[in-house]
């Protein structure tokens, strides 16, 4: 699908009435492609409202930055895992994402909980002998690890939806 196609289906998604919305779910007019666009929206959308706040303590340029890069692995893993699932058998992309991606958030969480908690005392050591200063590090070490987890979540989620479907049913 081009570009071109793509965005012409986007806007004619429906946006904001309900009753229709609800009227084209119930007759099985959404189609897989209609709900990840749905999909790609909301999680748009929740990449964006965040940085729309005026109480992020961080620089403009790192803001932008993060901002930008969120929404393009956004795009990014979204795309690649619905390609996957769609040169697969086809079937229940939307079920499989939610699906994975709770238990991937949860297990990233938990294997990033542990050496999240030795690097803040390492810093909070380094800081309480003047070596930096442990707000900048905080800062450094917590947009670093965040992207980290967004790349570990790329590839554990696309390898997932790989695996689904390369299973010979």
């Amino acid at each position: 699908m081009s570009s071109k196609v793509a965005y012409k289906h986007f806007l004619h998604m429906t946006w904001f009435d309900i009753k229709k919305l609800e009227t084209d779910l119930t007759e099985g007019n959404i189609t897989e492609k209609d709900a990840f666009n749905y999909l790609l929206a909301t999680m748009l959308l929740f990449t964006v409202l965040p940085y729309l706040s005026d109480n992020i303590p961080t620089s403009k340029m790192s803001s932008v930055i993060e901002l930008v890069v969120g929404i393009i692995m956004t795009i990014v893993i979204l795309k690649a895992t619905f390609d996957i699932n769609a040169r697969g058998d086809n079937k229940e992309y939307l079920k499989r994402y939610i699906s994975l991606s709770l238990v991937l958030f949860i297990r990233l969480m938990v294997y990033a909980l542990l050496p999240s908690i030795g690097a803040v005392i390492i810093m909070k050591v380094l800081a309480s002998i003047g070596v930096v200063v442990y707000e900048a590090m905080a800062n450094i070490f917590i947009r670093s690890l965040s992207i980290v987890l967004v790349m570990a979540y790329y590839f554990m989620l696309t390898n997932s939806f790989k695996r689904i479907n390369s299973r010979n049913w």
